[in-house]
């Protein structure tokens, strides 16, 4: 029995975890909105998809403007008829002693990493919702629960998702939509460029 398949969303797709996974979904058959805030990465991850012979589009977005992300979802529904996959791997860190780090950066990092992720779940679970089945899948990090010297605002702001994947697994289970999360130590990610 082949996979169904599904229209997927992928935030930080346009390279490395988020690429690859973006990639991975489109080789199973689904069909791909790979998004970023560079617009020239997912449009070259989108066009690598297609050209492997996929379904992918590039679309560029800031997971922090709430707006934009309403828009894009909205916009995906409207032209593909659902969104049944999401996968939250836009992130940032900021690497500093404590002692010396910028608020405005530790900001930044929160904003995209706990902040960006609720944003784009909360944009996804009305659609979801309404077709009671949907796969919501956060990158964590092995940092949530061993702490990253020097990278203390990123440990923490993934520890947050941690919570916030329990919260949302609880709050959506009677919908049919599942939460989880994966949490990747350090990875190596490839990709060509010809």
């Amino acid at each position: 029995m082949g996979l169904i398949p599904r229209v997927a969303l992928v935030t930080g797709g346009g390279r490395g975890l988020g690429r690859g996974i973006a990639e991975r979904l489109a080789a199973d058959g689904h069909s791909v909105v790979v998004a970023a805030r560079s617009t020239a990465e997912v449009e070259a991850v989108a066009k690598a998809i297609r050209d492997a012979g996929g379904k992918a589009e590039g679309r560029t977005l800031d997971v922090t403007d709430a707006a934009a992300v309403d828009r894009l979802v909205t916009d995906v529904v409207h032209t593909h008829g659902r969104l049944e996959i999401l996968v939250n791997s836009a992130g940032t860190s900021y690497i500093a002693p404590v002692v010396l780090g910028d608020p405005a950066r530790a900001r930044a990092v929160l904003e995209t990493n706990l902040l960006g992720a609720w944003l784009v779940s909360r944009a996804v679970l009305r659609p979801m919702m309404a077709a009671r089945w949907g796969r919501i899948i956060h990158v964590g990090s092995i940092s949530a629960e061993l702490g990253a010297p020097f990278n203390a605002i990123y440990a923490a702001s993934k520890a947050g998702v941690n919570a916030l994947v329990r919260s949302l697994a609880l709050e959506l289970a009677q919908f049919g939509v599942t939460v989880n999360a994966v949490a990747p130590g350090t990875d190596r990610t490839v990709h060509r460029t010809s």
